[in-house]
Formats: structure tokens, sequence, C-alpha cells
């Protein structure tokens, strides 16, 4: 093995995942795009509906060889862009319950990639030809060649820790999923706080090595540029972002939200009406909280009682499985005050923070 592929090895960099990122990009068909047009931003759709194209070759990722990549683009009309943009890149996983509290990535030979695109348009319905949408997309492509790069390798590394980690605790599954689902809110606090929340999940922290790694070859980063390339990057800068969030500055941010807040009380306006500021930031707090509490727990116990829905003798023939939903429960919902769960988990990504940028920084041994 040679010297670099040791020291990314060491780094968290599997063995010809960059390289595996380029060749992905380089075979994509741009001249022939098809694209599934979706009615709805966050509509829930898998590759195989979605009208994807197929790569076959040996890609190889560290000690594993994949032997197909699947693709294919969605597209969403939204109000807020004049352009055809990419909103989000991910890839597709087949998970299952395979004991009490334990899930199953069942990662095959084949990689699955979905790009999400927006483009102008609302209500579902583009106000741009499908010719200037296709364009729009090999536009993107050829525009942002290095950071799709990075962004190819940052899932890859998902797709071979999904091979490699075959069980997970479905526990942080749920933290990690519900979370991301609420990021976008209106009330920006609590849309980073959920963001901050999703970004230092362990899931995505194993894959931040390899993300810069890429931009580092792709780039050409000397040892004398690595110092500036790490500031500049979005991930140092979120991280740092993460790392300097603290209770205080969290609640008090929320007051520039007050109409935002009370928006979120639409249609029960006698909840709000007559309260103080505070009043209504300390309650609007309270539900979210305990909003995201009961959203994990019940992300739980759906996947945990699977297809069983319909036999309501079965859903509680497992004694064990009952005893683990009871004491996830009083877990999540420990925290019975706004301060305790909001900081606890403030002050435990700060220092997970800090110790991811102090691990970023060790990519330094892999520039030139």
């Amino acid at each position: 093995m040679k010297l670099i592929d040791t020291l990314n090895e060491a780094l968290g960099v599997p063995t010809s995942i960059i390289d595996t990122a380029n060749e992905i990009y380089d075979r994509f068909d741009l001249n022939n795009i098809n694209y599934k047009l979706l009615y709805n931003i966050g509509d829930s759709i898998s590759i195989n509906n979605s009208y994807p194209k197929v790569i076959k070759g040996d890609f190889k990722i560290g000690d594993e060889i994949y032997t197909r990549v699947m693709y294919s683009f969605l597209v969403s009309p939204h109000p807020n862009t004049d352009e055809v943009v990419l909103g989000s890149i991910a890839v597709e996983s087949n998970i299952e319950v395979v004991g009490v509290g334990k899930v199953q990535n069942n990662q095959d030979e084949t990689i699955k990639i979905l790009f999400s695109f927006l483009c102008p348009g609302d209500d579902g319905t583009p106000n741009i030809s499908d010719k200037a949408i296709k364009e729009g997309i090999k536009k993107f492509f050829m525009m942002n060649k290095e950071k799709l790069i990075s962004n190819l390798t940052h899932e890859l590394k998902h797709v071979y820790d999904g091979t490699k980690k075959r069980s997970e605790n479905i526990t942080d599954l749920s933290k990690y999923v519900v979370h991301k689902n609420f990021i976008g809110w209106n009330v920006t606090p609590i849309s980073d706080f959920c963001y901050s929340l999703y970004f230092m999940s362990v899931t995505e922290t194993l894959v931040r090595p390899s993300e810069l790694a890429s931009l580092i070859q792709t780039k050409n980063i000397t040892k004398k540029d690595f110092l500036t390339f790490l500031k500049d990057s979005d991930t140092y800068k979120e991280l740092s972002k993460i790392k300097n969030m603290t209770y205080d500055d969290f609640y008090n941010d929320l007051f520039n939200y007050i109409n935002e807040i009370k928006g979120y009380y639409r249609g029960n306006e006698y909840k709000v009406n007559n309260k103080s500021d505070k009043e209504i930031v300390d309650m609007f707090l309270t539900d979210i909280r305990k909003l995201l509490q009961n959203e994990m727990i019940g992300y739980i116990y759906r996947n945990i009682i699977g297809n069983k829905t319909n036999d309501t003798l079965s859903l509680f023939s497992d004694i064990n499985q009952i005893i683990f939903l009871n004491k996830v429960s009083e877990k999540i919902m420990k925290y019975k005050n706004n301060k305790d769960f909001y900081s606890n988990e403030i002050n435990y990504n700060a220092k997970k923070a800090d110790f991811v940028i102090r691990k970023l920084a060790k990519l330094y041994a892999i520039t030139k």
C-alpha cells in the first residue's frame, strides 16, 4: 500500500474513494438527461421509480467493490430560485430492524444516488421548459465539478460505512432522521439547532475527512495553503459555528423571530393572546422540545413494530421489545425543562465540533 493510501486510511478516508468519485462523475450521461418532476418538496421517492440510469463497472472503495451505480435526477419547482440549482444529494439505503433496538443496513453491490434539483416555478409547475431544465442540470454539473466530486465522495463514504457497519442503534438513527426533517424552519434558531444535531451525528461526522480530502486532491492543496483552505471550507465554518454556540445566544436570538413564532400558532391564537414575548418563547421551546422527543419515540416505535400494526396480539408478543421501548422513551423524555434539554445538546455538540476540527486538521499530512 502506498504511503498516501496508508495516511488516508488512518485519517478515515478509504483508499480509492476519491478516484471512484471522479470516475462516477465522468461517466454521468449529461447529454441524455431524464428527470422525475416532484410536485412537493420533500416527497418520498425511491430510485426505482425515478427514471434511473445505470453505470456498470468495478467501483472500489477501501477493500469493497461495488459493481453498479444507479442515479436519478429529481426536480422540484420552487418560487425562490431563478435558475436550476442542486438542492441535495443522497444515497438510498435499505434499513430493517434486526433485533431489540438495532437496525441493519442491507447495502449490496449497487450504489444508488439521488440528485434533487430545484427549478423556477411554483405549485408543482415549472415556469421554464423541459429543455431548459435539462440544460440547467448539465450546466450545474459542468460548472461545479470540484464541489460535486466532494459531495459524491461524502455520499460514497455513507455507502462504505453502511457496508462496514451493518447494524446501528435505532435511537441514534431516530435522532439523525428526526432532526434532519426539521431543518429549514422559518424560525432560524430552531432550524440551526436541528441542523447542528444532524451535522454532528455519527453518520455525518464519519464522512467529513473524505469530503475534505476530495477537495484537497482536486484543488491540489499544498501544505503552505492548507490552513487557509481549511478555514475557508464550508465544513470548517459550520463546525466553528457549532463550536461557539451557547444556550444563552440561542435563547436570546429567538426574540428576533417573535412574529414567526406567533405564526406557528396560527389557528390557535388564543395560546399567544395576552402573553409577553418571554412567555411565548418559553411556550414555543416547550412545544418544540416535546415535538422532537415524541417524533423520535414515534420513529423508533414505527420501525420496531414494522408491518405488525394489524396484528394487535403480535404488537406486544415480544417482552424485550416492550422493555426496550419503555427504557428508550424514558431516556428521550428525561429532560423536563427547556434549558436542560437545549443546553445539553448545544454543549455536547460544541465539544464534539472541536474534536472534529482537530481531526480534520490532521489532513495536513496528505497535502503536497
